[in-house]
């Protein structure tokens, strides 16, 4: 007699099922974990030491760059400095040094503070920053992970001031209504913030507060990578098997459909800034793009024990269902993943 292997994928009903039905087959998948009961592994972002900044491009109307956007990792503090004021001749691009020392003066005069580090993407803009910042004591730190929580606090303040002006407002961004923009920016500054429990003008005049805020995280990093160390999560070794969820809202396919929260397999190469980097097995294409070897956050990897080839196949969708997923989103215009073994 033939069997049917149970053809309904959800965990629930493929653990009732085998309750009522013993005999029936149920092939053996790789679990699949839920993103939330792993965020408690999650590192809050901080930086240990004053000073700090984030930095980032607002896109404005027609794709163009028009404001540079700092926030202190710390304190919450913020500037937007107006992309217009520096553009030379040549395709309107803004000289970036020159709006970095308009943030270096604003800092001074405000407040006389130094400022001693700057994270930021590794896009063509800042590449030469690095060489340029060293002489004023500047570190710069470029990082260019589409899946990892870097320039979290940039991220979220460029996110969050758009919000605050509502819909149909992009044209506000161009550079000629700056008035708005710096009230938008001095209201974010004068608003109470429960992370750091005050508003970011207080926190950003006040060294102590700083560094009390400072010590509180650090605690807190320490006791996380505690519960990390003692769930395992500090304890890959290079060739381990991991499932991970790559987070594609930096990517053309963050709007993708997904069938499993942990969806990749990947192998564990080695521990950097906080973070796994693996080789994704197969390795995946996005649009145009390659991705093979990344770096992801830790709680976004789950060990695979006991893999076997078996759990792999039963764990992944077979070719005709990627074969169909790939024609629907083709025809809808959607952006589309092509996996590397299956194509």
């Amino acid at each position: 007699m033939q069997f049917l292997e149970y053809p309904f994928k959800s965990k629930t009903k493929q653990s009732k099922y085998a309750k009522i039905n013993p005999d029936a087959t149920i092939p053996d998948r790789i679990p699949d974990k839920k993103i939330k009961p792993m965020k408690k592994y999650m590192r809050p972002n901080f930086a240990p030491e004053p000073y700090s900044w984030e930095m980032d491009f607002i896109v404005g109307q027609g794709r163009n760059k028009s404001y540079l956007i700092f926030i202190n990792i710390n304190t919450r503090y913020v500037y937007a400095i107006p992309a217009n004021r520096y553009v030379t001749n040549r395709g309107g691009v803004p000289r970036i040094s020159r709006m970095i020392g308009e943030f270096l003066n604003l800092e001074r005069r405000g407040f006389n503070h130094p400022v001693k580090n700057i994270k930021a993407d590794k896009d063509t803009e800042f590449k030469m920053l690095p060489a340029r910042l060293k002489p004023l004591d500047i570190n710069v730190y470029l990082q260019d992970s589409q899946f990892s929580y870097h320039n979290k606090q940039v991220d979220s303040i460029i996110r969050t001031l758009r919000n605050a002006l509502g819909p149909n407002t992009n044209h506000l961004w161009d550079g000629l209504h700056d008035e708005i923009i710096q009230q938008l920016v001095s209201y974010y500054n004068n608003t109470h913030h429960n992370a750091i429990n005050t508003t970011p003008l207080d926190m950003h005049q006040d060294i102590d507060k700083e560094w009390a805020y400072i010590r509180k995280m650090t605690e807190t990093v320490n006791e996380i990578k505690g519960v990390q160390r003692v769930d395992g999560l500090k304890g890959f070794t290079p060739g381990t098997m991991l499932m991970v969820y790559l987070d594609f809202d930096k990517t053309n396919a963050k709007h993708m459909k997904r069938r499993r929260t942990f969806n990749y397999l990947a192998r564990f190469k080695e521990y950097r800034n906080g973070n796994a980097v693996v080789e994704l097995e197969p390795h995946i294409m996005v649009g145009e793009k390659r991705y093979g070897i990344i770096e992801v956050p830790l709680f976004h990897c789950v060990k695979v024990d006991n893999y076997t080839e078996t759990q792999r196949d039963n764990t992944f969708f077979n070719d005709e269902e990627l074969r169909q997923d790939l024609a629907f989103q083709r025809k809808m215009g959607a952006p589309y993943l092509r996996f590397g073994r299956y194509i």
